[in-house]
């Protein structure tokens, strides 16, 4: 039984989750652009994930968004810093051989990767996974697939199959020949037909790839609102995003013993526990009821050992 444990070990030992282990979250920019999270052009999206209603305590999705810096160099010391990782468009494109490297790494160990490929002058992200640019997409995207969380989400639904949404800029879309097993098209290009968002599980991680970061800042009502499907896209991108991320765990250890040699949980009442340390034996209220649910009630905080949170 659950007091014979406590007897033999001295102790209780439980984990759990706090906001189902995403309490909060970081968000890394990367290289500065002005077409970048926290920058210029992409405030729209800024004000959806920095509104209280939106996200945070008391908001739609409950989890706390920190902006990480921009960075020159992206190494795995840098990506270490969040679990989202916002690719927006750099005019030179410019992540060398071993910065692709420390990324793919990353997201195969549970980060979350958010890819604005771009033009096809700008693809070295698509491009290292195998992706392949295959053209310019016209401005209007279509829903392709809607059971998922990105087009019905926590903030609404961005449409139907087939409903459309705005994207802006040198947009492209991938190539359908490069796509690979499991890939999941999100929407296509109204014109070509193509793929322009994909969403993929690499190992522990995920990556969404987009054609251009136009999504994230045309046809959106600014200030934070969620009303179009701009709107609902860029605030549920964001929602699956954080939900895709490892849990952060807690754990707590309480220092037990049982005041009887058989605590049961059938009789009617409850069985008593105290805690114990260094042979200090007081009741601190700490008991087992009928239904056999621990309620721990302890007054010496020193018997209580809370771990630091953990991936």
């Amino acid at each position: 039984g659950l007091g014979d444990v406590y007897k033999r070990q001295g102790y209780a030992s439980f984990g759990f989750y706090v906001n189902s282990g995403h309490q909060a979250i970081t968000i890394l920019p990367g290289a500065y652009s002005s077409y970048n999270l926290n920058s210029n052009f992409l405030t729209s999206t800024d004000e959806i994930l920095t509104e209280g209603g939106n996200f945070g305590p008391s908001g739609t999705y409950p989890t706390n968004i920190h902006f990480e810096s921009t960075a020159t160099t992206i190494d795995a010391a840098y990506l270490a810093k969040g679990e989202i990782y916002f690719g927006g468009y750099v005019s030179d494109g410019g992540l060398d051989a071993g910065e692709l490297a420390a990324i793919d790494t990353w997201v195969s160990g549970g980060g979350v990767m958010i890819s604005t490929n771009d033009s096809s002058t700008y693809d070295s992200i698509a491009e290292h996974f195998g992706l392949v640019i295959g053209g310019s997409a016209s401005s209007t995207w279509e829903v392709a697939a809607t059971a998922n969380e990105i087009i019905n989400g926590p903030f609404g639904s961005v449409g139907n199959a087939g409903d459309t949404f705005s994207a802006s800029g040198s947009i492209s879309f991938f190539d359908s020949a490069s796509l690979i097993p499991g890939d999941v098209i999100i929407a296509t290009d109204s014109v070509s037909g193509e793929p322009t968002i994909v969403m993929r599980q690499h190992g522990a991680g995920w990556i969404l790839f987009t054609g251009d970061e136009g999504i994230f800042r045309s046809g959106m009502t600014g200030g934070g609102s969620i009303s179009t499907p701009n709107d609902i896209l860029a605030a549920n991108v964001f929602s699956w995003a954080i939900g895709s991320t490892p849990p952060v765990s807690w754990q707590i250890d309480i220092a037990v013993v049982s005041v009887n040699d058989a605590p049961t949980f059938e009789l009617p009442g409850e069985s008593v526990f105290t805690s114990s340390e260094g042979g200090y034996n007081q009741n601190r209220g700490s008991v087992v009821l009928g239904d056999g649910s621990m309620l721990i009630t302890p007054y010496d905080l020193s018997l209580i050992h809370i771990s630091e949170p953990t991936r």
